[in-house]
């Protein structure tokens, strides 16, 4: 096998565990649609549901970006008070 042969096989190996790394990143949740109405008027958003601890955990994390309208709603089962930080 050539050298060049293989550094290919290598960056191709590199690039199947990449992909295989980010690939709980992007596997998604549930999705639902979320309409609010208020004095202000309504709103309809798309969202994702974290509802397991693994899903609620990984939130947000690894995402380049969201929809204008779009987010995650974390459904905790019972209701309680909790914290989240976001960066």
């Amino acid at each position: 096998m050539t050298r060049a042969a293989q550094r290919r096989n290598v960056l191709a190996g590199l690039l199947a565990l990449g992909l295989l790394a980010t690939a709980p990143a992007a596997a998604a949740c549930r999705t639902d649609v979320l309409d609010l109405r208020g004095a202000w008027g309504e709103a309809r958003f798309a969202v994702e549901l974290a509802e397991t601890p693994e899903e609620q955990a990984r939130g947000l994390m690894h995402r380049d970006s969201l929809g204008a309208m779009a987010g995650m709603l974390f459904v905790f089962d019972p209701p309680r008070e909790v914290s989240f930080w976001m960066k």
